[in-house]
């Protein structure tokens, strides 16, 4: 195991938090979100929508869900200020890329390596944009210049061909690998309900909202409805950040397509082709084909 992995393992407690260490994530966290509002108002407009909740006893590192950012006291103590910032936007990007949750773009793709796939979409893009520092030494999570402007499905498929040509033992060295460099916890599960079906909502604890069995219940419908609200704040957040911040090239393009969606070639043509057939006749509108021959024709009307 290495050391990152074990670290992160670590920071799993149900022990209460010191006052001491809540005062001074709770101060990481104010600030990290300040900078970004100020300095990167598209991530910084997002991420204050989010609630921010506590989840030290099932989460190692961070998670979000499109409602609330989950946080692990140690992890984020653990992280220079920076650092902080980085995984912040990280965190956004999951979800302005409809990563999150099973309804998302995941499909029916292997949820481990979809996840690891996302992150090198997300990484890369937060590098060029130079959004705080991406995590160094334990904390390092996954960067590779190939995978710059793809996205995270031909991600998906170049890691799955890479390892189709090893041997099952060393597929699952690379998995746990790249698994090992996550910075996140990816939300995979249907609900927000554990295995024994009990709900995992949070409740007020003496450092703010806390989540002791798992992330909020919630269902498919509850997460669509998120998806869609979620795309109006980004629009917003575009809105609100144009000449004063870094919009990501990805997100200008999903704007761009939710905006002014294209209409597929063989739709336009059909329409085209249905414009030319005619409809019906109408005396209202007189034919020319019979003007030379005295006689008075009805024109005809056309499917508009």
């Amino acid at each position: 195991m290495s050391a990152s992995k074990s670290k992160k393992k670590d920071f799993v407690t149900s022990d209460p938090i010191s006052k001491e260490l809540h005062a001074r994530v709770a101060d990481k966290i104010i600030r990290a979100r300040v900078k970004l509002l100020f300095q990167q108002p598209f991530f910084g407009t997002l991420i204050t929508r989010l609630q921010i909740a506590a989840a030290d006893a099932w989460l190692p590192t961070m998670a979000v869900d499109g409602k609330y950012l989950y946080y692990n006291h140690q992890f984020v103590d653990a992280l220079k200020q920076e650092e902080l910032e980085f995984v912040f936007a990280h965190e956004i990007l999951h979800m302005c890329y409809d990563h999150v949750g099973p309804t998302g773009r995941r499909g029916d793709r292997e949820p481990r390596l979809y996840n690891c796939a996302c992150d090198y979409v997300v990484n890369n893009e937060l590098i060029k944009l130079n959004i705080g520092k991406l995590p160094t030494g334990d904390f390092e999570g996954l960067k590779d210049p190939k995978y710059d402007n793809w996205g995270s499905e031909d991600v998906y498929d170049d890691l799955q061909k890479q390892q189709k040509q090893m041997t099952s033992q060393q597929a699952g060295d690379m998995l746990d690998k790249m698994l090992d460099q996550l910075l996140d916890e990816h939300m995979t599960g249907p609900s927000g309900d554990d295995e024994n079906g009990e709900p995992k909502d949070g409740k007020e604890g003496p450092n703010g909202k806390e989540f002791g069995k798992g992330p909020s219940q919630m269902s498919d419908e509850e997460r669509r409805q998120l998806r869609e609200e979620m795309k109006q704040h980004i629009i917003n957040a575009a809105k609100q950040a144009k000449g004063r911040g870094n919009v990501p090239a990805g997100v200008e393009r999903m704007i761009q397509e939710l905006t002014a969606p294209k209409m597929d070639w063989r739709s336009l043509l059909q329409n085209q082709l249905n414009s030319l057939v005619p409809a019906d006749y109408s005396f209202l509108q007189v034919s020319r084909k019979g003007w030379d021959c005295d006689a008075v024709l009805p024109g005809q009307i056309n499917e508009k």
